[in-house]
């Protein structure tokens, strides 16, 4: 029996980090925690840390309004993810433009998202 999975009306925006953003962390890990806490590149993709993060975002049907999207809020998304790490924005880079966005993260946009358990409403859980 085929199962059916209604779509949320929604687009995926998957950030993956790249190795700016990684170089950052590891910087700021031994600035900030010490050198003792250093974190190395490598502790980044493997010790439980994620480095990459799903956005649920409009689903549009042109790819440019995609784009358009994505640089009208890149930097609220450049500050989460910065914030994921360390909270105080006086340790974040200053420029945190869509030039540097694109430096620091990989993305990609998957426009069909399905729900698997949609009895269950999306919302946040604590």
């Amino acid at each position: 029996m085929e199962q059916y999975f209604p779509d949320i009306n929604r687009a995926a925006l998957i950030v993956k980090l790249k190795k700016p953003f990684i170089d950052w962390l590891v910087y700021t890990s031994k600035e900030y925690d010490g050198p003792e806490h250093e974190m190395k590149p490598e502790d980044v993709e493997t010790d439980g840390f994620d480095s990459k993060h799903v956005y649920l975002i409009p689903a549009y049907e042109e790819n440019e309004k995609f784009e358009k999207f994505l640089k009208k809020h890149c930097v609220e998304i450049f500050e989460h993810e910065l914030g994921g790490w360390y909270t105080d924005p006086e340790m974040w880079p200053k420029d945190r433009s869509w030039k540097v966005f694109q430096e620091w993260f990989e993305y990609e946009i998957q426009t069909m998202v399905y729900d698997m358990i949609p009895e269950k409403p999306l919302e946040h859980e604590d």
